[in-house]
């Protein structure tokens, strides 16, 4: 009978273990959690390490945009950072939430300026459903040709959009091209309207791989974690990473192979970070 019961128990145990195990993982990182984001989770880029390669892993490979249409890679560079600006606004609003200091402040999310963003659905929505819903805020529709039924909804009052946000052209088809863009050019010449620079990025761009980084230095730190495991688990996670290691050299001359060499590095690392939510929470991301 009391093996029987011993069996249960470790049976038992083991349910709980595969339950809880990321839980007990965190635990065993943050021994201490003074803030502890439920929502923003780690992006772990060891998950896609593929051995025995003998290349370094590009950062579309540990952190791809799936679900959209394949875009040009200029595009897709641009998505990719509103990606991370939406990433770095829901981790503003998790800590708005809990009433989280940062580098000091509590943070606060200008609401009014991202009021289009639709910010109530960040955490309800992936990224591709919502950028699938918002992206125009972002890009300017491509100019289209116009099929027969879309012309014929549009007579009708069917119209994709409001008339007054688009301008309608009737081109012979039988015209030199040059003469056309000519006279398209010469048509719509003081009939644009310029765009709304809301959303702009502002400042120097960084790499989409730093910011990979910082987003999870960022996690583990306001989750408690210290320096030193922040360091271990960047250096360990990111080995085998194209762009993560810069190039430097040590006081012996010797090649620097890791993320984090010092802890003093990483807490300007950090400090920059925590400066920046500030100014994302009001708008502004590099």
């Amino acid at each position: 009978m009391s093996s029987l019961l011993g069996l249960k128990v470790i049976h038992r145990l083991d349910f709980c273990l595969k339950k809880h195990l990321n839980s007990q993982v965190l635990f065993s990182v943050f021994p201490v959690m003074s803030t502890y984001l439920l929502r923003n989770k780690l992006l772990f880029p060891a998950k896609t390490r593929k051995l025995n390669t003998g290349k370094l892993l590009s950062y579309s490979m540990i952190d791809p945009i799936a679900g959209l249409s394949r875009p040009s890679q200029v595009l897709e560079n641009q998505i990719a950072r509103y990606r991370w600006w939406w990433r770095y606004l829901r981790m503003c609003l998790e800590l708005e939430h809990k009433g989280a200091l940062v580098s000091g402040s509590r943070i606060r999310v200008d609401r009014a300026y991202y009021k289009r963003w639709d910010i109530d659905d960040l955490f309800s929505l992936s990224f591709v459903n919502w950028w699938k819903a918002h992206n125009y805020l972002f890009f300017d529709e491509p100019v289209e040709l116009l099929t027969k039924v879309e012309m014929d909804k549009l007579a009708k009052g069917y119209s994709r959009g409001n008339n007054n946000d688009y301008h309608f052209l009737k081109v012979p088809k039988s015209m030199a091209k040059s003469m056309v863009l000519e006279q398209v050019k010469n048509s719509l010449e003081h009939r644009m309207l310029r765009r709304p620079k809301d959303f702009e990025f502002t400042g120097k761009s960084i790499p989409m791989i730093r910011h990979h980084i910082l987003f999870n230095c960022l996690v583990l730190s306001f989750n408690g974690a210290s320096r030193e495991k922040i360091m271990n688990w960047c250096n360990y996670q990111y080995s085998g990473v194209e762009g993560v290691i810069q190039t430097k050299k040590d006081k012996q001359g010797l090649p620097i192979d890791k993320v984090f060499s010092f802890k003093q590095s990483l807490s300007r690392v950090l400090t920059k970070a925590k400066r920046n939510l500030l100014l994302i929470s009001k708008g502004e991301f590099a």
